[in-house]
């Protein structure tokens, strides 16, 4: 509980910080040490009982320091109070410590009910991919438990989860999806896993690409209209939306941390507007502005920064003989060197096509759970191998 409550001090004062953000500031040294003597305001509807609770600390509680925490131990049971404190304390005392503890766990222990979120119980989520675990946590920070699905170098189009992350789902309050090929075959029975669990498709909102085809013939590209492109995360710009609709989730199951998510999502969002001005600037002086890779993931951030994906491998199936030539030749023609793959997908077809162009393959992890991080790092790998 100290860890929830922490004192921090500064020049000329201290401030006194809980979870609700309700703080106060008050000398350090002091030239006496009165009793504390709080005004209490409390709605009419309050019962009788929990008033004279209220009156009982209001005579015995004699430190300022104490009142702070008693300040939000109140406010988290449910009651509207309002508590004005007029005294000073020693700096980290020992004795306001042990008063506040005696009083909260005496008085208010048989009428307190801890939410979730507070004093160490963190709202239990899922999410699908690991990225989705970097936007959930920037939001909801220490106030989550988050576990994904997706285990670290496994596919999410072919994905299973374990009967253990199945039973995990239990205690789960939100389960926040993306549209990765394996929840078609999965989210049905991740919904029966736990009937209480709230389902967010955190897609909501975002414009979704079509899936880009092969040209099996000729050199005219074009789309796969009826199967739309599962990777919104590689979009800065999907990912607002996305942070946005994490949040909207997360305040209407936990509305007294409201604040608290808000704060953090601004903080978020304004992280995502820097990062992706950043690849902008990377991105804006390249030689060529086609790249080959092995599978389709990177339509959304190609289409945000005006490049263009060839894709080696369609829906999961090989290439044939007369798409890896196809490959071979327009690899060839627009002075392309580089196939880049990813360690979820077998390398095999994209090192047949790197050995004919004289190239190499690079390796790129879409589904890193370092996400600002991550996507500097692919656009330095583009932007090094391109210019």
């Amino acid at each position: 509980m100290l860890k929830e409550f922490p004192f921090l001090f500064e020049k000329g004062g201290v401030t006194a910080a809980g979870p609700l953000s309700i703080s106060t500031r008050f000398p350090i040294k002091p030239k006496r040490s009165p009793r504390v003597l709080p005004y209490v305001k409390a709605p009419s509807d309050v019962k009788g009982k929990m008033v004279k609770k209220l009156s009982i600390l209001r005579q015995k509680v004699d430190k300022e320091a104490s009142m702070c925490y008693l300040a939000n131990m109140i406010r988290q049971s449910g009651i509207d109070v309002s508590i004005r404190l007029n005294s000073r304390i020693r700096k980290g005392s020992p004795f306001s410590l042990l008063l506040v503890f005696g009083f909260i766990f005496l008085v208010l222990e048989p009428a307190y009910v801890q939410p979730a979120g507070f004093c160490g119980q963190r709202l239990k989520v899922f999410v699908s991919i690991l990225p989705q675990a970097c936007f959930v946590e920037h939001i909801g920070k220490d106030r989550l438990d988050v576990s994904v699905m997706v285990r670290p170098g496994h596919s999410p189009a072919t994905y299973e989860p374990t009967p253990r992350q199945m039973t995990e789902l239990s205690k789960a309050r939100l389960y926040f999806g993306i549209g990765v090929p394996f929840e078609e075959t999965w989210i049905k029975r991740i919904a029966n896993a736990n009937p209480n669990m709230k389902i967010i498709d955190t897609r909501h909102g975002v414009s979704l690409l079509p899936m880009k085809r092969h040209p099996y013939h000729g050199k005219k590209r074009h789309y796969d209209q009826t199967r739309m492109d599962p990777h919104v995360w590689l979009s800065l710009k999907a990912t607002k939306i996305q942070a946005q609709n994490i949040h909207k989730a997360l305040v209407a199951e936990d509305p007294d941390n409201r604040l608290y998510y808000t704060d953090n999502l601004e903080t978020f969002l304004h992280n995502l507007d820097r990062l992706d001005t950043r690849i902008s600037n990377i991105l804006k002086d390249l030689k060529t502005r086609k790249i080959i890779v092995f599978h389709p993931a990177w339509g959304y951030f190609c289409h945000d920064y005006n490049l263009e994906q060839i894709p080696i491998e369609l829906e999961g199936k090989r290439p044939s003989a007369k798409t890896m030539a196809h490959l071979v030749e327009e690899a060839k023609s627009e002075g392309i060197k580089v196939i880049f793959v990813q360690q979820q997908f077998t390398t095999r077809s994209a090192q047949v096509v790197a050995n004919a162009i004289g190239g190499k393959v690079v390796q790129l992890d879409p589904l890193a759970r370092d996400y600002l991080k991550n996507m500097k790092k692919i656009a330095d790998t583009f932007a090094g191998i391109m210019k």
